[in-house]
C-alpha cells in the first residue's frame, strides 16, 4: 500500500501506509487544504505587514460507518503575531 507520487516538475514523494516517513493520503489532504488556506491568509495580509509569527496547525477525525470513511471536525488553527505597527495592526485587521 505505497504509491510514489510525481508532479509535472519531476518532484516525488511516497504515499502510503505502514512506513513512518510516508505521508498518508489524508495528511496529503490536510496538508492542501491547511496550505491552500495558509497561502490566501497570507496573500491578503502581507500586503500590509510581514508576520513575525505564522503557523497553521490542522486535524480532522477520520470516521468509518454506513456511508464509509470521511473526515469530520475539520479544525484550522492560525497562531499569527504582526509587528506593534500601525502597518501590523491593518494586517491583523484583515484576518478574521
Amino acid at each position: 500500500m505505497q504509491f510514489r507520487v510525481t508532479n509535472q516538475h519531476g518532484s516525488s514523494m511516497i504515499i502510503g501506509n505502514g512506513d513512518p516517513d510516508a505521508f498518508s493520503p489524508i495528511d496529503l489532504l490536510l496538508a492542501a487544504i491547511a496550505g491552500c488556506t495558509a497561502m490566501d491568509v497570507d496573500a491578503i495580509t502581507g500586503k500590509r505587514a510581514e508576520p513575525e509569527r505564522y503557523e497553521v496547525d490542522i486535524r480532522a477525525d477520520k470516521i468509518k460507518d454506513v456511508g464509509g470513511n470521511r473526515l469530520v471536525n475539520i479544525e484550522i488553527d492560525f497562531q499569527v503575531r504582526f509587528p506593534d505597527s500601525e502597518a501590523g495592526a491593518a494586517a491583523a485587521a484583515v484576518l478574521p
